[in-house]
């Protein structure tokens, strides 16, 4: 039994949590590893939707495109929401005034 279970669960590290993080902020790091000292893999543009795998410890472990990778949970640059809830970006411009301020 625990061979059909292994083939059911997706692999470890993999899991979609049913949540879409949407990028708030111009550039934001795509990092290899949890945390500020890596060097960024890539820079992320504002409204892009990324598929959740999992949040932990103020980083959040998105999908992007065929690769996992790591940015920060903070609202002030991430918005997280559940999949298929509208865009995602609504208040954008709110929260960037917000920030500016």
């Amino acid at each position: 039994m625990l061979g059909l279970s292994a083939a059911i669960l997706p692999p470890s590290g993999t899991a979609d949590t049913g949540q879409t993080a949407v990028v708030m902020v111009e550039n934001l790091n795509l990092r290899a590893k949890p945390g500020l000292s890596g060097k960024p893999l890539t820079q992320l543009a504002r409204a892009t939707r990324l598929p959740i795998i999992e949040r932990a410890n103020g980083w959040i472990k998105v999908k992007y495109k065929t690769k996992a990778g790591y940015i920060i949970d903070d609202p002030r640059f991430v918005q997280v929401v559940a999949k298929g809830s509208g865009d995602g970006v609504s208040g954008l411009k709110q929260t960037t005034d917000q920030l500016e301020k």
